[in-house]
């Protein structure tokens, strides 16, 4: 079964099962997603700079399964709503 696409367009839960990371960003949102001991780990920032330079405003793990995958997605969701525009 296919998931509907999120506003993050995020790749699937199965992309970070394989032990992938993922970079993105939506308006002034920035944020990294990186699997370890089987959990996805979250984290956001929101200057214009990257990861490994940025001061992280927040971190949030969630287990590795489609559970998880949906409650990162609520987090970011959150994350952006705060985002001053």
């Amino acid at each position: 079964m296919e998931r509907i696409r999120n506003q993050f367009d995020l790749p699937d839960v199965f992309y970070f099962e394989s032990k992938n990371c993922y970079t993105g960003s939506k308006g002034k949102l920035r944020f990294r997603i990186d699997v370890k001991d089987g959990q996805i780990l979250c984290a956001i920032w929101r200057e214009d700079i990257c990861f490994e330079l940025a001061e992280i405003e927040k971190t949030a793990a969630f287990p590795l399964d489609a559970a998880g995958y949906d409650q990162m997605i609520a987090f970011l969701d959150q994350a952006y709503a705060d985002t001053p525009k």
